[in-house]
């Protein structure tokens, strides 16, 4: 029996997969709706690739495409990231403290923007943190814009 090929939509995931830190394991073990923001997916793709992912030929077929992806860029091939939110590297071991977590975003490449307006659960996942950690991060943002408010917020 010959393989089917990967729908558009399941090879840009794979595609993605295949940059982004333990991507097979995010994408398997993830909230969801974090998985597809974080990637920049539909829902249904995530939900389809975990299917993919529970059966044996799947499985196979999915952890085959994300190391021939990851070979690919290794090799120098291409990478097309224009409109992707990735990591420029692995996040720090531990944040432990909000005033930390911002010092670390406003370095980041995504910057304090995706601190301040992205998802909880996905500044969360992208920083290796509590969700309360981000919360209070946004808290003393917060506090520090209503104490200046001359500042345009940046």
């Amino acid at each position: 029996m010959e393989e089917r090929p990967l729908s558009p939509e399941m090879t840009r995931l794979v595609e993605k997969v295949a940059r982004w830190p333990h991507g097979l394991g995010f994408l398997s073990r993830g909230d969801l709706e974090c998985v597809a923001v974080s990637l920049g997916v539909h829902p249904f793709v995530v939900a389809e690739a975990r299917e993919k992912l529970r059966d044996e030929a799947g499985r196979a077929k999915l952890i085959r495409e994300v190391r021939l992806e990851r070979e690919r860029l290794k090799a120098g091939g291409s990478a097309n990231v224009e409109e992707e939110i990735l990591p420029a590297e692995e996040p720090p071991a531990r944040i432990c403290e909000a005033e930390e977590l911002i010092r670390v975003a406003w370095n980041h490449q995504l910057g304090s923007e995706f601190l301040i307006n992205a998802p909880v659960e996905t500044v969360a996942v992208t920083f290796e943190v509590h969700p309360r950690t981000v919360l209070r991060a946004r808290e003393i943002l917060e506090e520090s814009r209503k104490r200046s408010p001359e500042s345009d917020g940046t």
